[in-house]
C-alpha cells in the first residue's frame, strides 16, 4: 500500500508541474497576442474586431492570473494556518524575515550615498515632491497612434456618479479575502 502511495504521489507531482508549464506558457502566449494586437492599433488605428479580440484575450488572461493567484494564496495559507499566528517561533521569524527584507537600509540619490534613516527619509521626501510638483506631461501628438476622441455622451456617462445598483454589484463581487481600501476592513 505505501509503495502504491508514494509511486501516486510522484505520478501527482510529475502531472503538476506539466500542467503549471502549459499554464505558464499559455499566458506567456495570451501575452504576446494581445501585445501584437495593441502594437496593430498603433500602426494601423483601432477597429471594433481588434478591441473584441484584445477584450476576449484580456478576459482569458485576468482568469489565468486569478487561477495562479488563488493557488498561491491557498498555499500560503495552509502554511500559514499550520505553522503561524500561534504566537510561535515561526511567526517571529516571518514577521523578523518579513520586517527586515522590506527596510530600506540606504538609498543613492544624486550620486551621493545615504545610510542614516534621518537621510534616507530625507531623500525620499525630496524625490517625491521633485517628481509630483513638476508638470512634465507628454502631449498625446507624441504617442504616435491614431487614437479616436470620446464622444460627449459617453464622457458624460463617464463622469457621472455612481449609482446604488453599481456599488451594490461591485461590493457583491468584491473579494472577501481582500480589503476594499486603506482601512483594512474585510467585506465579509
Amino acid at each position: 500500500m505505501g509503495f502504491t502511495l508514494k509511486k501516486i504521489k510522484e505520478a501527482i507531482k510529475v502531472w503538476v508541474k506539466q500542467f503549471r508549464a502549459k499554464e505558464r506558457a499559455s499566458t506567456k502566449e495570451i501575452e504576446d497576442m494581445i501585445s501584437v494586437l495593441e502594437e496593430k492599433i498603433c500602426t494601423e488605428g483601432y477597429s471594433s474586431d481588434i478591441g473584441s479580440e484584445i477584450k476576449v484575450l484580456n478576459n482569458d488572461l485576468w482568469a489565468h492570473y486569478r487561477r495562479e493567484e488563488r493557488e498561491w494564496h491557498q498555499k500560503s495559507r495552509v502554511k500559514w494556518f499550520t505553522d503561524g499566528d500561534k504566537n510561535t517561533k515561526y511567526f517571529h521569524l516571518v514577521a523578523s524575515i518579513r520586517r527586515n527584507r522590506n527596510l530600506i537600509h540606504s538609498v543613492v540619490w544624486k550620486k551621493k550615498l545615504f545610510k542614516e534613516e534621518k537621510q534616507v527619509l530625507n531623500v525620499f521626501e525630496e524625490a517625491f515632491k521633485s517628481i509630483y510638483n513638476s508638470s512634465s506631461t507628454i502631449p498625446i501628438k507624441d504617442f504616435n497612434c491614431n487614437l479616436s476622441q470620446l464622444q460627449r455622451c459617453s464622457a458624460r456617462r463617464l463622469e457621472a456618479p455612481f449609482t446604488v445598483d453599481e456599488v451594490r454589484e461591485a461590493i457583491w463581487n468584491a473579494d472577501g479575502n481582500k480589503a476594499p481600501g486603506p482601512d483594512g476592513f474585510m467585506l465579509s
